[in-house]
This record gives C-alpha cells, structure tokens and sequence, in this order.
C-alpha cells in the first residue's frame, strides 16, 4: 500500500496522489485529505496505517506531507520516501512567508500550529537513514534544496538532487519507475 501525505495546502486529491493512482493501480494508493493542525494530519495517516492488511505500506509525503511521513517514518519505522520535504517549516525565513504567499486560497494557520511543528522537528543526527528515500528539485521555489540536502547528509541518507522540477515536482511521473522499484523491494508483512 502506498499513502501518500499532501503537502500544505493541497489534497488528496492533488496531482501527485493522482497520478500515483494512475500509474500504481495494481496496489492500493491511500492519500487522505489531511488537517491543518499539525498533530491532527499526523494521527490521520496514523489512522490509514493501523487499518492496513500486513504488506508493505510506503509513505509517499511532499513538503509539509514529507515532514510528517519523516515523523512517521521515525515514530513507527515504516519506509518513506520524501519530496522536496519541509526539515524545519515555519521556522526559517524562506518557509513561513513563502508558503503562505504561494497556496491557492487562505488558511487560518494558527500559531500553536508552529509550536506544534516545532515540537515534531527532527534533529538531523536522529534521522534513521534505512528504507528513507529522498528527492530534492533544484530549483524549489519555496524550501532551499541545499538545507535539506545539508540536513539529510548528516546521517548519509538515500538522496537524489533533481535538476528541475520546482517545489511542486512537475516532472513527479518521472519518479515513478523508482516508487515502484522501492514498493517492490520492501519485505512484506508487519510494516505496522
């Protein structure tokens, strides 16, 4: 089962959790609409874990998604690959700021949503590198690729810099071949 965790201001029903439905149609692709606040989001893909069969579950999380199914992936062990992943939202100037001026409509983001975050942070030293997978854009408009790339180095982490596709990930599809590649090396059974 892949769940993938929308990023700040999407959906489950983006692009992304779209086209993995298209082209992954043999497995099951789970990618609920997740809370603003922090804490809810995180036991809202907890919720989709803890009702899965025993196979393989990947988590498939991008930007604010991809710090939450970093969370996960460090909370319960269960693999995860990462999109141009928020390390540190709404704590440094090029997140907070920039993220609000780019989403699509108003969000009434409240300050103990930052503490929230900020209490979920991960230091670099402490990230579990095994079945950890993660995809920066060069030119991410939003999160600095360098930042990311400088924090999940600290413990040699699977890391692949993309030249192109911006925060979003347009040419997402492209990493398509590799999600499956991945889903099909995970050892089956008890990933809860």
């Amino acid at each position: 089962m892949l769940i993938y965790c929308h990023g700040l201001g999407s959906s489950g029903q983006s692009e992304k959790a779209t086209i993995l439905k298209q082209t992954c149609g043999d497995l099951e692709v789970v990618a609920p609409n997740l809370p603003l606040e922090p804490r809810q989001a995180i036991r809202r893909i907890e919720e989709e874990v803890k009702r899965l069969p025993f196979e393989p579950c990947l988590l498939i999380g991008s930007s604010l998604g991809g710090f939450y199914a970093l969370n996960l992936h460090q909370k319960c062990g269960l693999p995860a690959v990462l999109l141009n992943p928020a390390t540190n939202p709404f704590q440094e100037k090029d997140n907070s700021a920039a993220i609000k001026q780019h989403l699509d409509y108003p969000i009434s983001w409240q300050e103990e949503y930052s503490t929230q975050l900020f209490q979920m942070q991960i230091p670099p030293e402490e990230v579990n590198p095994h079945n950890l997978w993660i995809y920066l854009a060069k030119d991410d408009e939003l999160l600095s690729y360098r930042r990311a790339e400088a924090y999940f180095a600290v413990n040699n982490c699977a890391l692949t810099v993309l030249s192109s596709g911006g925060h979003r990930l347009d040419n997402f599809a492209e990493l398509i071949p590799d999600i499956r590649r991945i889903y099909a090396e995970l050892s089956g059974g008890g990933n809860k």
